[in-house]
């Protein structure tokens, strides 16, 4: 009878300092204050290193796309990029700007830290297999690309139904 006693103390003490001990790195603990930055899907402009570091953080896809300027296939590769941009807007950032010829750079990062150097003569289907190669947060179009490989998919399934 006394040991259990003792035990059922040894228990309560346990749950009493477990609390105290929670409660205290609550307060004690940074969390960084909530901040929360309003990055747009599409930035003309070169993005700075702290917001780079927020969207990466953020589990989002950083598309760098930084161009000399007079070069008309980058015109027209920027305009596929904020095609792919509006349609993965919570998925994807596109930061592009025209810049001196020394400082080009075509790249995608992906959140777990993976770069893939990108090329003009991509299609829109490539730029969708690299998206889904390095995402963290995969919208559903990577997953069911992953179901039904090389198959376009005109109807999304809603049940298991449609996929017989």
């Amino acid at each position: 009878m006394r040991g259990e006693k003792m035990m059922a103390i040894f228990i309560g003490l346990i749950m009493v300092f477990s609390m105290v001990g929670f409660a205290a790195t609550s307060i004690f603990t940074d969390t960084g204050g909530g901040q929360t930055i309003e990055i747009p899907s599409v930035m003309k402009s070169k993005i700075s290193k702290e917001n780079k570091l927020y969207v990466l953080r953020t589990g989002k896809v950083l598309i760098e796309h930084y161009y000399p300027s007079g070069c008309s296939e980058c015109l027209s590769m920027n305009s596929m990029l904020e095609i792919f941009a509006k349609q993965f807007s919570g998925y994807v950032v596109v930061a592009e700007a025209a810049v001196p010829a020394n400082e080009t750079l075509f790249q995608a990062i992906g959140s777990a830290g993976r770069i893939r150097d990108m090329e003009y003569n991509m299609t829109q289907e490539g730029l969708m297999d690299i998206f889904c190669e390095i995402t963290f947060r995969m919208p559903k179009e990577c997953l069911l690309s992953d179901i039904f490989p090389g198959e376009e998919q005109d109807v999304i399934p809603q049940s298991p139904a449609d996929y017989y």
